[in-house]
């Protein structure tokens, strides 16, 4: 991926604000963001990270992102916005099974290459706004810089649906780091555990 690409989401606070409130520009957004990826959709780390030092920034946070989870062992774990398999892989090698699902086709086919032979992992190339489960289907959602690419009340209604998804004790993870460029020294990360009380 050349140094020189613009990421979709460099826009000013203004901007994104308006973006995040409107239903209209929400749409349009999210057409931008399938643009964007198609036009950069080198399915490898450096193109997923948006960051040419992805590799020496994946050493640091990879541990550290796995080190949040609880015990994966036997888990159903629904990933949202999965794209190349980075965690999926070491979802499927532990977890009863994975719903790993990605709305750009080419990351989830690379994902699907790379970790389709540990037979625990549905594939599903879908929006994530659009998913539909039964309650108390998954032990864990986990999302990795996904809710920044969504409008505010895209987020909210999300946030809910990933909520009645979970069974009693169940795990919502999500991390964003767009508050910043990503670097080795400074990542926003957000990390949220729900204990769901029936």
């Amino acid at each position: 991926m050349p140094e020189t690409s613009e990421c979709p989401l460099s826009t000013s606070e203004d901007e994104m604000g308006k973006q995040g409130r409107s239903s209209s520009s929400a749409s349009e957004n999210r057409a931008t963001m399938v643009t964007y990826w198609k036009r950069n959709s080198n399915p490898n780390l450096q193109s997923m990270m948006l960051d040419t030092n992805a590799d020496k920034i994946n050493q640091f946070e990879y541990p550290e992102i796995l080190e949040c989870l609880p015990d994966l062992d036997g888990k159903r774990i629904l990933e949202l916005g999965a794209g190349i398999g980075r965690f999926t892989k070491r979802f499927a090698q532990l977890a009863k099974s994975v719903v790993a699902v990605d709305f750009m086709e080419s990351f989830l086919e690379k994902n699907r290459e790379e970790n389709s032979h540990y037979g625990t992992v549905e594939f599903l190339h879908k929006d994530a706004t659009q998913l539909s489960f039964e309650p108390n289907s998954f032990d864990i959602v986990f999302s990795n810089w996904l809710f920044m690419y969504l409008s505010d009340e895209e987020t909210e209604q999300l946030l809910q649906k990933s909520l009645s998804w979970l069974t009693p004790g169940g795990t919502l993870f999500f991390r964003e780091s767009c508050f910043h460029s990503s670097d080795v020294y400074y990542i926003m990360s957000i990390v949220i555990r729900f204990e769901i009380v029936q």
